[in-house]
């Protein structure tokens, strides 16, 4: 599984168990911004976004467009393993 799934695949799960209402789930492709998570919320979200990738989201990075889904999130923030494991 590739790194960017795995951050995926983390957010998603807290983000339901965070933010999800009654008979909603959340997926990689949910809207964030529409009912989902309000200006409270993404404040939550990028500091779990740094401390999930390690690293601090410089502050021309924190767009809307950039935190709009979690698959818009890990593919912005998260590098792949560049070198092969082995």
């Amino acid at each position: 599984m590739s790194a960017q799934a795995r951050f995926a695949q983390a957010m998603v799960a807290w983000l339901n168990a965070r933010f999800a209402h009654k008979g909603i789930v959340i997926t990689e492709h949910t809207p964030l911004f529409k009912g989902v998570i309000d200006s409270l919320g993404i404040l939550e979200l990028i500091a779990w976004t740094e401390v999930n990738t390690g690293e601090t989201i410089p502050d021309e990075d924190i767009r809307m467009d950039n935190f709009g889904t979690v698959a818009r999130i890990a593919r912005t923030f998260v590098c792949e393993e560049i070198h092969a494991h082995g």
